[in-house]
């Protein structure tokens, strides 16, 4: 008797699915039998941060997220730890910043300006540049995309930030930034800027409901 063999076909990113059939990233992703995490490949690592100096920050912190994880098509995968940071421009209060690592459907365009409609309703007030900010969602990476224009991605000042690069390291120290090429680790260690104060604050920030 012949023995039959399993083949186990491997999508390659962006490869359809096929007519009608649509990702639900609202499932958990699912192990193979071979015992290792099935990497979810359909998705592109896309990273957000976020970041708030005004009233409860934690809870702001918390209700961004919730935001991001209801966007459509989208789902949060995991949160970085949150820090305290000093802020950049005029003197304010102390930021929250943290970033999160997301799988989504949306565009780059469509996703910014989901995200930009969210600071809308999480309260965000139009200050001047660099002033306190009730939310702040800022697009860091779209996989390994370089964007000019609306969107531009990698976010232009990313790399240089520590309040970036510290949670991101976190999440994805082998993460290399497509501009450079360096990984993320090596980008936070050639920082040399003394006023970019960062301080743990919380290792985890729960926010699911």
């Amino acid at each position: 008797m012949k023995s039959r063999e399993r083949t186990i076909k491997v999508r390659h990113p962006g490869e359809s699915r096929g007519p009608g059939r649509k990702t639900d990233f609202k499932k958990p992703l699912q192990t193979l039998d071979t015992g290792f995490r099935r990497y979810d490949d359909s998705k592109e690592r896309v990273f957000v941060g976020l970041g708030s100096n005004v009233g409860n920050r934690p809870a702001r912190l918390r209700a961004a997220v919730r935001a991001l994880d209801s966007l459509p098509g989208t789902r949060v995968v995991r949160l970085s730890p949150v820090y305290e940071t000093s802020a950049v421009g005029p003197p304010q209060r102390d930021f929250l910043n943290a970033v999160a690592e997301i799988r989504t459907e949306l565009s780059p365009s469509e996703l910014l300006v989901s995200l930009k409609s969210a600071e809308r309703r999480l309260g965000r007030r139009r200050r001047k540049k660099w002033g306190p900010r009730e939310i702040d969602l800022d697009f860091l990476y779209f996989g390994r995309r370089i964007l000019r224009g609306e969107p531009q991605v990698p976010h232009p000042r990313a790399a240089g930030r520590r309040f970036v690069l510290r949670p991101m390291a976190d999440l994805a120290p082998g993460f290399k930034d497509p501009s450079s090429g360096r990984t993320v680790s090596v980008l936070l260690g050639r920082l040399t800027d003394p006023d970019q104060s960062v301080r743990l604050l919380m290792r985890k920030l729960p926010w699911k409901k």
